[in-house]
């Protein structure tokens, strides 16, 4: 993981990615972002497992979308689908990208900790502010 997170230039916007006239700050904080969802530590099993190239994409793709958008949210996605190959690539039982239920796309994972998996109704939370799944 350590080898591939200095692999990540994000000193400089990539050239072969239209910046859509992003100004500096704005590529620089792209660019942490779509690094940090990318490459955190839950990922450690895909990226040592799978080919470079599956989290390079993941995280250039992230920065196309985010330029094209200019919602950095919207970055999220190539991530989420990179966890998603991860998790059936390797057979895991979570997605590794369930620590990133908080970041402004609900994809069946929530609570402060996304914890709490709700894949049939709408996440909510009880009185005491446990977080539950309210069937339809």
């Amino acid at each position: 993981l350590s080898r591939l997170r200095r692999d990540v230039n994000v000193l400089y916007w990539p050239v072969s990615i239209p910046s859509h006239s992003l100004d500096a700050s704005q590529q620089r904080l792209t660019m942490l972002q779509c690094q940090e969802w990318t490459f955190q530590e839950t990922f450690a099993a895909c990226n040592a497992t799978l080919s470079l190239a599956s989290a390079a994409l993941a995280y250039e793709t992230c920065l196309t979308i985010v330029a094209e958008s200019r919602n950095l949210v919207a970055g999220l996605w190539p991530v989420l689908n990179f966890a998603d190959y991860c998790q059936q690539t390797l057979n895991l039982d979570t997605t590794p990208a369930r620590t990133l239920c908080n970041n402004g796309i609900y994809f069946g994972w929530h609570g402060d900790n996304c914890q709490a998996r709700c894949v049939f109704g709408e996440p909510g939370t009880t009185p005491d502010g446990t977080p539950v799944c309210e069937c339809f």
